[in-house]
């Protein structure tokens, strides 16, 4: 399954890059010590499907990680890094804003695989040094000295479980505990024209959009046949994502093969709908599945 992501770390990072990551790994148990290993959740999904506030309310939440790493409830440290912060970091090491970077990305696919290994290496690295963390600052990962580790994006989980099952390190390296968020196309369709638009414009569509569809792009060809107020402006932002999603996915299969799409349901231990749930409910959903994952698995 990883044959084709292990030729692109390579080629990235030469071949002795599982050596230098199970380095970090034998570094981090060693400052570690007796501590028990933190907790590691990925949070993965399509756009818009509530990733990021997933992941920071999963450390803000009290009463919940403390006791499972021995510690007082309000004693426990999470830490959450998003993907989006390395890829602000490698814009930044090329002297150049995310949106330039971006844009590069859509015009260069070689550049582009670049990119998305670099961002896939550093993961990696987090996860195996159990995990370091990026400051304001810099990338530089050192062994994390908290208890919860959130990695949100769309390609943790898939990192997670190279890094666990196939480096051999699966004992040095905490497991993860892997969340993958979906959503209806038609709510995926309003939250994108209430980000890029505004309320009014993703209550017009909501007046109008049917909840039919099986994905995104069956969505986007109703719309296109409907009238209703800001449709230029929604339509165009519609396209310009799904053009960007379709050169990831190019990318991604290119480099690592279908097997390794992020949308494999067999990458995650949880999946959770967020369509018509609120922010507390899913919350809820991924903390009780989480407690009962670590009592199954028994860890320390």
């Amino acid at each position: 399954m990883f044959s084709r992501l292990k030729s692109a770390f390579r080629g990235a990072h030469g071949g002795n890059f599982r050596l230098k990551l199970a380095e970090k790994a034998a570094e981090a148990a060693k400052m570690r010590g007796k501590r028990p290993r933190p907790c590691l959740i990925t949070v993965g999904g399509d756009q818009l499907t509530g990733k990021s506030t997933l992941a920071k309310s999963l450390c803000q939440v009290p009463d919940v990680f403390g006791p499972i790493v021995g510690k007082e409830s309000n004693e426990a440290q999470r830490t959450v890094i998003s993907s989006g912060t390395t890829f602000r970091e490698l814009a930044k090491e090329r002297g150049l804003t995310v949106a330039e970077l971006s844009k590069r990305l859509g015009n260069d696919e070689d550049l582009g695989m670049k990119v998305d290994v670099e961002l896939d290496y550093r993961t990696c690295e987090l996860i195996c040094s159990s995990a370091g963390f990026f400051d304001a600052e810099t990338t530089s990962s050192s062994a994390f000295a908290g208890d919860l580790l959130v990695l949100e994006g769309r390609q943790p989980a898939v990192m997670a479980t190279f890094c666990a099952e196939h480096l051999g390190l699966k004992r040095r390296i905490l497991s993860p505990f892997r969340v993958f968020l979906k959503c209806s196309a038609r709510e995926q369709a309003l939250r994108y024209a209430e980000r890029a638009i505004g309320t009014e414009a993703k209550d017009s569509l909501a007046s109008v959009l049917t909840d039919k569809h099986e994905n995104f792009a069956q969505a986007v060809k109703e719309i296109e046949s409907l009238e209703f107020d800001h449709k230029e402006s929604i339509m165009k932002c519609f396209v310009d994502n799904m053009n960007r999603d379709r050169d990831d996915m190019r990318r991604f299969d290119l480099l690592y093969g279908p097997e390794c799409n992020y949308r494999n349901e067999n990458f995650y231990d949880l999946i959770v709908d967020t369509s018509g749930i609120s922010a507390e409910e899913k919350v809820d959903c991924v903390l009780s599945s989480f407690q009962n994952w670590m009592e199954e698995k028994s860890f320390s």
